[in-house]
Parts: structure tokens; sequence; C-alpha cells
């Protein structure tokens, strides 16, 4: 009866009880412990390059694609060099006087500015189509012209317009982009430096001039960067789905027909008060580049986008470090609560719901608020709780269930088979004797006068025997 007692009071030290409580909380602990280290992970990977952050770019680009077209300003327009235009007028490079045409063309139409996304750094074999260029770019006085860079530090080459033209210029700036490790534009620069010149970009030197001159203050607008100190792009559309376009050679015939007394195919108030940008629309063009949007995508169109986000304030503004840190805190401590005390089907189920609902949260933020939120690393790390919950809950479980099924088959003091268990063994070894036609021997042991040593020494003396005799 001491053995049975003893037995049983070792088989209730693992029931529902105070100690039953102490194991839930010693079986979360590990589970718990293994999610903060997983949000400690993402949060540190949050402040390093990681291959993450070419899966957060993915999914830029994804909203990009998804969300609804964006408001374009009236005031800018395109006037491509195109296909057409080359087909009209000859083969690329044309003469300066072509240009110097347009230039004066636009003046007298009254454009607001006159953006040219072509770098004119060499002499013409003819110096008068420079003289003429030259005097067309001061007397519009509207003007402003690209500078670029090639190569990488230390051996970089700044391309220029000639001095003539850039000193008659509105304003100079540059025009490169930043390609992320995938080719695809989606920031700039805001400031490159030459020496002990800097030039702001083109496309936000002539965005914040049109905020001064319509009283609105270039000096009030933040603009919102990124770690790096960029301006991520705000893609409004595709290239030829947004703002308006006008052929280069158009333009051209719409003037000679209306000094005719013709009627224009271009009206000039069309142009009235209008920011003209000038760049190559050639599909084939080495000025393309690929965006979120487009495999090849003109750099002129690169600079429009960067202009309207300024002057209809459209700016993307990627979350702080701070924001994203909060975000995978909060979402981390969710994962806790559903994946802790939930097991399988219903675990699964909360990761869903929850990333799910962390993608659409920040779709709609950046729709609405023009705010990047991290994606791709908090729902990676939902992940990550996910499996490790799982893992830690399956060795968990197939350890207690190792546990109980020793307990339902030992005893609990000497570690022998109990009755029922052996006769279970018992009858399966006889029915395989039986089957194999081969012999089965049963050995029956007893202790004689075993009372004797637990009346002289005591039950705790006769349970340490058994338990020690081999």
């Amino acid at each position: 009866m001491r053995r049975n007692q003893l037995f049983w009071k070792n088989e209730n030290s693992i029931r529902p009880d105070g100690s039953g409580r102490f194991r839930v909380l010693r079986s979360a602990f590990l589970p718990l412990l293994a999610s903060c280290l997983i949000l400690v992970l993402f949060l540190w990977l949050q402040t390093v390059p990681t291959i993450f952050n070419r899966l957060e770019a993915i999914v830029l680009d994804s909203f990009f694609r998804e969300r609804p077209r964006l408001m374009t300003h009236p005031n800018i327009v395109f006037i491509d060099i195109d296909q057409k235009s080359v087909e009209r007028l000859d083969r690329l490079p044309w003469p300066r006087t072509y240009f110097a045409a347009i230039v004066h063309i636009l003046d007298q139409w009254k454009t607001e500015a006159v953006v040219f996304d072509i770098v004119f750094w060499k002499h013409s074999r003819n110096s008068a189509e420079d003289t003429v260029l030259a005097d067309s770019i001061a007397q519009n006085g509207r003007v402003y012209l690209p500078v670029f860079f090639v190569g990488e530090a230390p051996k970089i080459m700044w391309m220029h317009s000639l001095p003539e033209f850039e000193q008659k210029a509105k304003s100079i700036g540059h025009i490169n982009v930043l390609a992320d490790i995938d080719g695809v534009v989606r920031r700039i620069q805001p400031y490159v430096s030459e020496g002990n010149r800097s030039y702001i970009h083109l496309g936000l030197q002539v965005a914040l001039d049109w905020l001064e001159r319509q009283d609105r203050g270039s000096a009030k607008i933040r603009l919102p960067l990124d770690r790096s100190g960029n301006f991520m792009v705000n893609w409004t559309g595709r290239w030829a789905n947004t703002f308006t376009h006008y052929s280069l050679v158009d333009i051209l015939q719409s003037f000679e027909d209306a000094s005719r007394g013709k009627p224009p195919l271009i009206p000039p108030e069309a142009l009235k008060g209008k920011i003209c940008l000038i760049g190559s629309a050639l599909a084939a063009g080495a000025d393309t580049k690929a965006t979120p949007l487009e495999v090849a995508f003109p750099g002129i169109g690169i600079m429009a986008n960067i202009i309207n986000s300024v002057m209809t304030g459209q700016m993307i503004r990627p979350a702080t470090s701070q924001e994203n840190a909060l975000a995978l805190v909060l979402l981390g401590i969710l994962a806790m609560f559903i994946f802790i005390p939930f097991r399988n089907f219903l675990s699964m189920a909360g990761a869903f719901v929850l990333s799910l609902g962390w993608c659409l949260f920040a779709f709609a933020i950046f729709v609405e608020k023009g705010i990047w939120l991290s994606v791709a690393n908090p729902v990676l790390m939902i992940a990550g709780m996910l499996i490790s919950c799982a893992v830690i809950g399956k060795i968990q479980s197939d350890r207690e269930k190792n546990l109980f099924s020793k307990l339902a088959t030992n005893d609990g003091l000497t570690g022998l088979y109990l009755r029922r268990h052996f006769q279970t063994l018992l009858a399966s070894a006889i029915r395989r004797a039986q089957r194999k036609n081969e012999s089965l021997a049963l050995m029956m042991i007893d202790i004689d006068n075993f009372k004797h040593i637990n009346d002289a020494y005591g039950h705790p003396a006769g349970d340490l025997v058994l338990r020690e005799w081999p």
C-alpha cells in the first residue's frame, strides 16, 4: 500500500494543481523567449542593409502599381523628342538652331519655364548656331539646364553644357538618379557636390522656384528624406498615361502655321504658363531607366514626377526607424498573444490574419498619407515567431506525451512495467512466439521476508532497497 501511495503522489505532482500551473508557465517560457529573440533580431536587421531591403522594395513597387493614379499638376507638360520628330526633322543630333527656335517659341507663347534634359556639352561645327542658342536662352530668361556626372568616386567626370549656355540660364541642377541593386530607380540625391560647388536636383529646383513665384514659399517646404538622405520619387503613373505630351516637331509646325495665318495644331494658349520639359522620348534611347512601373522610362519623365511631387505636395515620406521599430514591437506582442496560447490551425490562421491586416494597413497609409511603412520585415518576423513557437510546442508536446506514456506504463518507484502494460506485452510476446513457432520463457522473481526491512528500517528504506535493487 505504501508503494502505491508513493507512486500516486509522484504522479499527482504533474496534475493541474499548483505545480501544474508552474509547468504551464514553464512550457510558455521557451516560446516567449524565442519570440523575444526574434523580435530583437528583426529590430537589428531593420538598421542594417540586408536582403530584406530588396523585399521591401518589391512591396513598395507593388504599392505604386496597385494604388489609384495620383493627381498630376496641369502646368507640367512634355515636349517630346519622339520618333515623329526624328522622322520629320532628321536624325539626331540636331542643329542647335532647332533648340534655339523652340526656346524662342516658348518665350513668345509665355511659358512658365523651359527645362532641358539635354546637355549641350560641346561646340557645334558652326559657331553661329551656339551664338543663336545662347541668345535665345538669355532672351527667354526662364531656361533650366542640367548637369550630370558619370563614374564613381574618386574617378568622377562631370558633364556640363557650354559655359555661354550655363551663364545665361536661369538655373542649373543635376539630373543623376540612384538605381537600387536591382537596377530600378526609386530615389534621387537632393544635392550632389562638384568640388566646392553643390548642385540641387534640377527637378527640385524647378518645383521650388515655381512655389516661390506662387507666393507659397519654397523655404517652408520640408523635403522628406530616407535614412540615407535621399528623396523618394512618387510615381504618378506610366509614361504615356500621365501629363500632357506634345511632339517637338508639332510645336515648330504650329508656330510656323500661326505665323502664316493658318490655324495651328497646338494653340499658344495650350502652353501659356506651363513648365515645359524637353527631352528624349525615344523608346530605344540611352536615357531610359527602369522604374517600379515600367522597364524603360525616359529620364525626362523621372524629372516630371519629382516636380509634380513637390508642386502638388504628394511626396513619399519613409517611416522613421522609431516608427518602424514601434510597429515591429506592437506586432510582435500581438503575435505572442496569438502563438503562445494557441497551437496548430489557430496559430496559423492568426499569423495569416495578422500579416494580411498589416499589409492592408500599410497600403492604406501609403495611399492616404504617402507614408512608406516597412512591410516585409514585420511579416517575416511574424512568420519566424510562428515557426519557432510551433517547433518548440512540438518538442514540448512530444516530451509530455513520452512522460505521460511512461507514467501510464511504468511503476513510479522501481520503473518496472505496471501489471496492465505487462499483460499487454506478454500477450504480444505469446502471439509472436506462436506465429514464429518459437519458445517463450517467463521468469518470476520475489523477495522473501521484505516486510522485515520495512518494519526494521521504515518504508523509506524499503523503497530505497527496491529502487536500487538490480
